[in-house]
């Protein structure tokens, strides 16, 4: 770079910049002009290269230069990352009304004596200038200490203006600096306690730790200062401080209105944590022991930590497999020779009795399914004959679903035969053994596998590849939504479309989560649209809050980010409706598969397609249902259980069936998927049997 030289200057929305080298080589470094990344009004991306052959990280560095990045005005449609930066440069990051940047794990060393100080231009590691919202985490900020260390000196982070919103620094380390944080003018909210917060820093050799203040040009404000508490009794603020005075604040704003929540012993060490001086300490002595925050952090767990956790999860996985397995294989008899839930549905009055004795010798291994549907097959079993199998099922008698389907029917049940299966709830059998033990182990896996998400999510240095093999569930699906969410949220389409096509290739759905599952594409197609069009999400035009009315009429199972943008656009809103959470293998509650009980039946008709005859020996048939035929053409792909394509044939569009034939393949569950412009429009799950 010469002397007054920008090295990047983007102008394209989420450029990306990989271990890249930003150097001025010349010997006059003392030149105000040089800039590394110089951006305005785009968003942009640094971070470092991991060589996984050597396992050695090579991070994106700034050396020498007046100013590492500077950026000015980040659309709000997208977001600024920089982590695993490392600069050696009179001033870091510069940040001006930026959207949301998120600056992790970078380091700062602050290098004053590249340029000549001057008051209103003195050195810093990061400066966030009138920004409202940011990730700030895992950071350090070090200072040369030469002779213009006192007089001039270096500020490690600056905040300035950024509002009433809830904002935070954390798990930052600064040393040899003259003033390691500041709170410049307007940071806190009228809605006491919000406004930024500092936690679970170290202060190292700092003259000033924390200075918050306003600027001499800035009119005096209620909002002027931080937070007022700082911390909580059950998460103290937790920084950790070396010095005897560590915080300076300047009275003459709202600043000493601070209440401090600190810890006085550290890990139980013999170093007492210094009281902030000059804050007003409510309710604690030096005797007061408070769990620290930081602990809840992956760093800060102690040796080992997450991978024993890990490990613990992969020991719970492996056993939840087994269980699960050996479940799929007893209830509902493995759904060999055929399906069971698809037998009861198409059961008339005369294989009725032939399908009775079938479901009698397999219970009381029957699903809550399988008892759902034969519970409202009144038409084709006799009463006596469906009240017999609910109580050779104890498990019907303990579920109210199963009694609303009862009392619902278009002709209702009998409160006597009601009354008998309900009196044999109280029995337990070997599927009620078996049931708890899946939910048990199912149950611990999924609050040891949040926990681990959870802090993964809460240490942002943590790649979405560790959350990807977490939440890549064998058997909840919604886990899966959330990874194709987080996907999503960083613009990376196409790992979020492999996540989703995975979930149905993959998995085993119900067709309660068939149906949601078409409902999630649909709506993260339409966001996505919007996204690329630059709409200012989350506030949404006219014509596209009426769009996501309508469509929240016709699907009120829709994902959670349909809701969250009806909350915030639409004055009106209120949802009575029940959130839907996906089944798992062993429930036993209320409602396990479907939320509307009237519709039992009506589900299977609703479908585009039918698929007959499933079970199949051999050829299937894809036959429009009631719905006339498709103008565009179509592409029908088979998979196995393993997601590999077996089948893959044309439609021609107004061509009303089309057959495949199977003949060739072994027995098993296969999945037909029909594509339509690149999205399945309608997946099916077909039992091939020989």
């Amino acid at each position: 770079m010469g002397v007054n030289d920008i090295a990047i200057d983007p102008t394209d929305n989420s450029t990306l910049y990989i271990s890249c080298t930003y150097s001025y080589t010349g010997v006059s470094p003392k030149i105000n002009g040089r800039i590394g990344i110089n951006s305005n009004e785009a968003t942009f991306t640094c971070y470092d290269y991991f060589n996984s052959l050597t396992s050695t990280y090579y991070p994106a560095s700034f050396i020498k230069l007046n100013k590492a990045v500077h950026a000015v005005s980040t659309i709000p449609d997208g977001r600024t990352f920089m982590t695993k930066c490392s600069t050696n440069c009179y001033k870091g990051f510069y940040f001006l009304q930026a959207a949301n940047p998120r600056i992790v794990d970078n380091t700062f060393t602050i290098k004053d004596d590249l340029f000549e100080y001057t008051s209103s231009s003195y050195p810093y590691g990061l400066y966030m200038d009138a920004t409202p919202s940011f990730d700030i985490e895992h950071n350090t900020y070090t200072g040369t200490k030469n002779s213009a260390w006192i007089t001039g000196g270096h500020g490690g982070l600056v905040i300035r203006d950024a509002g009433p919103n809830a904002t935070q620094f954390y798990r930052s380390v600064f040393d040899n600096l003259t003033v390691a944080s500041e709170a410049l003018n307007e940071n806190k909210s009228d809605e006491s306690p919000r406004g930024l917060t500092f936690r679970c820093n170290d202060y190292e050799g700092d003259i000033k730790d924390l200075q918050v203040l306003k600027e001499t040009d800035v009119d005096f404000s209620s909002l002027t200062g931080m937070a007022n508490e700082q911390g909580s009794l059950l998460m103290p603020a937790d920084n950790l401080f070396w010095n005897a005075s560590p915080i300076s604040l300047n009275l003459d704003n709202q600043a000493n209105k601070i209440t401090y929540f600190h810890q006085d012993e550290f890990n139980g060490s013999v170093n007492t944590r210094t009281k902030p001086s000059l804050i007003n300490n409510v309710g604690l002595t030096n005797t007061d022991e408070i769990t620290s925050i930081c602990l809840n952090k992956l760093s800060k767990n102690g040796t080992g930590w997450p991978s024993t956790q890990r490990g613990d999860l992969a020991t719970y996985k492996t056993v939840m497999l087994t269980k699960n397995m050996a479940w799929k294989a007893i209830i509902d008899n493995g759904n060999s020779p055929t399906n069971v839930v698809e037998d009861i549905e198409t059961a008339t009055t005369g294989n009725a009795t032939s399908i009775y004795n079938q479901l009698m010798g397999i219970s009381p291994w029957l699903s809550m399914e399988a008892l759902g549907a034969l519970a409202i097959k009144e038409l084709a079993f006799t009463d006596l004959q469906i009240r017999n199998i609910l109580i050779a099922n104890p498990q019907a008698g303990r579920s109210g679903w199963i009694r609303d389907i009862l009392l619902n029917r278009s002709t209702p049940m009998s409160s006597f035969y009601i009354g008998d299966i309900e009196a044999n709830a109280d029995s337990l059998t070997d599927r009620d053994t078996m049931a708890w033990q899946v939910a048990d182990i199912n149950t611990n896996y999924d609050l040891l596998l949040n926990d681990l998400v959870g802090w993964y999510l809460d240490d942002t240095l943590n790649r979405l590849s560790t959350l990807d093999s977490l939440l890549t569930h064998p058997y909840n699906p919604m886990y899966r939504y959330q990874l194709a969410g987080m996907y999503f949220e960083r613009d990376m389409y196409e790992t979020y479309q492999d996540v989703l096509d995975n979930i149905t290739t993959q998995m085993d759905l119900t067709d309660k989560e068939t149906e949601y599952h078409t409902t999630f594409n649909e709506l993260y197609d339409v966001i996505k649209e919007w996204k690329l069009d630059s709409v200012p999400l989350p506030l949404l035009e006219t014509t596209q809050l009426e769009w996501l009315q309508v469509f929240y009429e016709e699907h009120p199972n829709m994902p959670g980010i349909g809701h969250a943008l009806l909350a915030i656009n639409d004055t009106g809103y209120v949802t009575t409706d029940p959130v839907y959470i996906t089944d798992t293998t062993a429930y036993e509650g209320g409602e396990p598969f479907r939320t509307n009980t009237n519709k039992l039946v009506e589900e299977k008709e609703s479908k585009l397609l039918k698929v007959y005859p499933n079970p199949t020996n051999k050829i299937i048939t894809l036959e429009w249902n009631n719905t006339g035929k498709f103008n565009t053409a179509l592409t029908v792909k088979i998979t196995d259980q393993t997601g590999k394509l077996v089948v893959e044939k044309e439609w021609a569009k107004n061509q009303n069936t089309i057959k495949l034939d199977l003949g060739s393949y072994p027995s098993g569950i296969y999945y037909c998927n029909v594509i339509s412009e690149g999205k399945a429009i309608e997946t099916h799950k077909i039992l091939l049997t020989k």
